[in-house]
């Protein structure tokens, strides 16, 4: 199942930087979960973003995406497209209980 990864980017001067460390922890997670992680690398529109997600079957929400712009309209395109949705701290998408911690004691971890 392809899973788009959707998240706050880091911004300076207003304009995207770079992916925070929590999208390739997500896509590490979802990874050695069997899913296939989709988010954009490098710096691509919303329309070249929203064709990404469109074709995934689900959506995985970075803590933070409220915040987000863009994040906020990929989730609605999602709920609007009957998606699944997962949040960051919501692990419906691990049956293995070594991936149950939530992601601040990952980040604590290392």
């Amino acid at each position: 199942m392809k899973v788009y990864i959707s998240g706050p980017r880091v911004k300076e001067n207003g304009k995207e930087k770079g992916l925070q460390a929590e999208f390739l922890l997500a896509e590490a997670k979802l990874a050695a979960n069997g899913l296939v992680p989709v988010f954009a690398l490098v710096y691509c529109d919303a329309k070249d973003r929203l064709r990404m997600l469109m074709e995934c079957e689900s959506i995985y929400m970075l803590d933070g995406w409220e915040k987000s712009r863009e994040s906020t309209l990929e989730r609605n395109v999602a709920l609007h497209l009957g998606m699944f949705i997962s949040y960051v701290l919501d692990e419906s998408y691990f049956e293995d209980d070594s991936y149950s911690e939530n992601q601040l004691d990952l980040l604590d971890a290392e």
